[in-house]
């Protein structure tokens, strides 16, 4: 059978819902990320009736699992011992736990963001912290992370930016990527803060022996990073985006406590929290604690990577004549130990 050369990867998105209202809502930016490399998006029911979803996940080439509500502790063995829960989504739950059978089974590419990373560690048997701020102690080391360089800051009136020996145009670079390539309304944020992250604990910068907490919920623009993480080289994530230190966003109180053991983390914080994740065995299967949609331009490389491995999957299928199957809802289990 001849390879098609036309075909538009079709990707899934599993929309949040907010029960406080009864409503399914998605962002304009993960469509709009899809869009821009190549995939044509389309929202996900979420719906207890499995017949939809045997007509439809064997349609879909990709699926994205975006952000949301907190993951039900139940699933990864943990009672609610946190008041900062979110009211909780079962229903996402269980339609995500179908959906990540579903393409485990036929190895279709999956990229998670935010809650969708954790729902895919905690779906093949890893934990959450369900409150940072209350269950984690950081493991951050005393050094200060920038494009690459780790610059010593024992003594806090070192000045760390201009031991770099980086441009300006480097720094705003790493800094706000957001910023400088893709909203022009904020050109000029990246400097003001790296004014404030020379005097300040933002950044990663640890101006003691011990470790700085850093803070995973942002309260600046999320087009704007606020934080670093390190990129393990040796990762599916570390060839794709080709650097191992990134400035990131982040909205989050969450955090995997524990990794799946059929995935790897990827990236870490500088407080030592794992930021991505990613399954070896997969052609694609993958998560980032932070919301790669809002740098379509810097984060572009990963969703060009997610949209070509929805591709050659779908062509993949298409050569084989494989048909997928959708497990009914009785058979629906976490896939722990895989």
């Amino acid at each position: 059978m001849q390879q098609k050369q036309d075909h538009v990867p079709l990707i899934g998105i599993v929309p949040t819902y907010v029960p406080e209202d009864d409503i399914v809502r998605l962002k304009q930016n993960y469509c709009q990320a899809i869009e821009k490399w190549g995939g044509m998006p389309i929202a996900l029911p979420i719906t207890e009736d499995v017949r939809i979803y045997e007509y439809l996940l064997p349609q879909i080439d990709g699926f994205l699992f975006t952000g949301g509500h907190d993951i039900t502790p139940d699933l990864y063995g943990q009672t609610e011992h946190s008041d900062k829960l979110s009211p909780l989504t079962p229903n996402r739950d269980r339609m995500e736990q179908r959906i990540l059978n579903y393409a485990y089974d036929y190895d279709i590419p999956v990229l998670g963001v935010c809650r969708g990373m954790q729902m895919i560690n905690v779906h093949f048997g890893g934990t959450l912290y369900q409150d940072l701020a209350d269950d984690y102690s950081s493991i951050g080391g005393n050094k200060w992370a920038l494009e690459g360089l780790y610059i010593p800051v024992d003594d806090p009136s070192t000045d760390a930016a201009e031991n770099t020996h980086l441009t300006s145009e480097d720094i705003k670079r790493v800094l706000c990527p957001g910023c400088v390539y893709e909203n022009d309304e904020h050109a000029s944020c990246a400097q003001d803060r790296l004014d404030m992250a020379r005097t300040t604990e933002e950044y990663g910068i640890m101006q003691s022996s011990e470790a700085t907490r850093l803070k995973h919920w942002q309260q600046d623009h999320y087009e704007c990073p606020s934080h670093f993480v390190t990129i393990d080289q040796s990762t599916r994530l570390g060839s794709i985006l080709g650097t191992d230190t990134l400035a990131v966003n982040s909205m989050h109180h969450q955090g995997i406590k524990t990794v799946a053991p059929n995935l790897r983390p990827a990236a870490y914080a500088t407080d030592g929290l794992v930021e991505a994740i990613e399954m070896p065995d997969r052609l694609f299967f993958m998560g980032t604690q932070w919301h790669p949609e809002y740098f379509p331009v810097r984060m572009g490389l990963l969703f060009k990577a997610f949209i070509d491995a929805s591709n050659q999957r779908y062509n993949e299928r298409l050569q084989a004549g494989l048909t997928c199957r959708v497990e009914p809802a009785e058979e629906v289990t976490i896939r722990e130990n895989r």
